[in-house]
């Protein structure tokens, strides 16, 4: 173990600089190769103010993790990496994917609020984690623990309700797409190979609301603004259920290969499964209503 700190006030400055036009330059839009090299550095550059704004955390390597924490968190952190190692080696199996040398960036923070504020979450709104350009923050353990956890211990609910394998999917698919995904097909992955590892399941929708989805082009396009967040999730998971079932774990490992060589969604859905969005649309209504008929 070791502390990892950068030198001076004005490294962050310029870091963040660097950050706000990396943003600007991904997000005005240019051919997927260029684009793809510059999300990459774009990533790298978050990575690294990231690894600067909790310099006064200890820092503790794993062959795959490089977990970053508070003195709050001494005793468990050993255990949350080997979660972690764990539960990535288990991901890139069942991905069948490896993105080589690189460590993932893993922090833990104490509390919800010192989480939420890390990535400017406010209001009553809350996270147990989150992936966004290139690591993953999650909350501590302790935080974890409910008042009535009935005799279980920090591990134990951590293992079976903690965040990691959901946001290492999204990791793991952001790299090997090279940021060039869809938002109902990375939540819709991460739920479902959460419930393959954990057994953890969000909560369901109303079955009225099940009978009227969005389109998964408003998903792509307005997943967070879209006013019933429970159904926006499970008609991801319910979504890549649907093409798992219906063609295997292998198809849907084409899918993220194709996305990673610049394909856009439509055309990956086409080439992989013969499917429009708009036909997968009417596929996974008729696969939903089979269900609740069922």
């Amino acid at each position: 173990m070791h502390r990892c700190r950068m030198s001076g006030w004005a490294k962050g400055v310029i870091v963040f600089l660097i950050v706000a036009i990396l943003t600007y330059i991904l997000y005005v839009g240019s051919p997927f190769g260029f684009k793809s090299l510059f999300y990459g550095a774009f990533k790298k550059t978050a990575t690294i103010y990231l690894d600067y704004q909790t310099n006064t955390f200890t820092v503790l390597n794993g062959e795959n993790i490089s977990l970053k924490y508070s003195q709050h968190d001494e005793n468990i952190a050993p255990f949350v990496l080997a979660a972690a190692e764990n539960f990535y080696l288990q991901l890139q199996r069942k991905l069948n994917f490896n993105p080589g040398s690189g460590k993932v960036l893993v922090i833990v923070y104490p509390d919800r609020i010192s989480l939420n504020n890390s990535f400017g979450l406010s209001g009553d709104r809350s996270a147990d984690g989150v992936y966004w350009a290139g690591s993953i923050r999650t909350l501590s353990p302790y935080a974890m623990l409910p008042p009535d956890s009935a005799g279980k211990t920090a591990e134990e609910v951590f293992m079976e309700k903690g965040p990691l394998v959901h946001e290492l999917t999204h990791y793991l698919v952001d790299r090997q797409t090279s940021g060039n995904y869809t938002r109902w097909l990375t939540e819709g992955l991460a739920q479902y190979l959460e419930r393959e590892i954990t057994g953890y399941t969000l909560e369901s929708p109303a079955r009225e609301s099940q009978l009227h989805l969005y389109s998964l082009s408003s998903l792509d396009r307005d997943y967070d603004q879209q006013p019933d967040q429970v159904l926006a999730y499970w008609q991801s998971l319910e979504t890549v259920d649907y093409l798992i079932k219906e063609h295997g774990i292998e198809k849907m490992q084409e899918l993220l290969t194709a996305l990673g060589q610049g394909i856009t969604i439509d055309k990956a859905l086409q080439g992989v499964y013969g499917l429009s969005l708009g036909m997968l649309n009417e596929a996974v209504q008729g696969y939903i209503s089979s269900e609740t008929s069922g």
